[in-house]
């Protein structure tokens, strides 16, 4: 069973690297966030129509709310397992 909750970061912000390239320094505002009954959340490019990012090992119980922080860098989820996990999304892994 998935239970399903979707939350989209703001526009996407683009920063320069040090050559010069224009890099994604957000998920991006294409990318909506999917908690599930498994603790699982999914990150999902609409424009792409693919799986961006698996966030796993941070809840053992349902995902009931999830939040991206005002840059769009950062998401984080509240289960019941009673835990508040703050997630790179960028990278999609736990931010310690």
């Amino acid at each position: 069973m998935l239970s399903v909750f979707l939350q989209s970061p703001n526009k996407g912000k683009k920063r320069k690297s040090v050559n010069g390239e224009e890099k994604e320094s957000s998920a991006g505002s294409d990318v909506v966030a999917l908690g599930t009954v498994s603790g699982t959340i999914l990150l999902y490019s609409l424009n792409r129509s693919e799986l961006v990012h698996q966030l796993s090992g941070g809840h053992s119980e349902k995902v009931h709310s999830l939040c991206w922080n005002h840059d769009g860098t950062s998401l984080f989820s509240a289960s019941s397992d009673k835990k508040i996990v703050e997630w790179n999304a960028v990278k999609g892994v736990i931010k310690r």
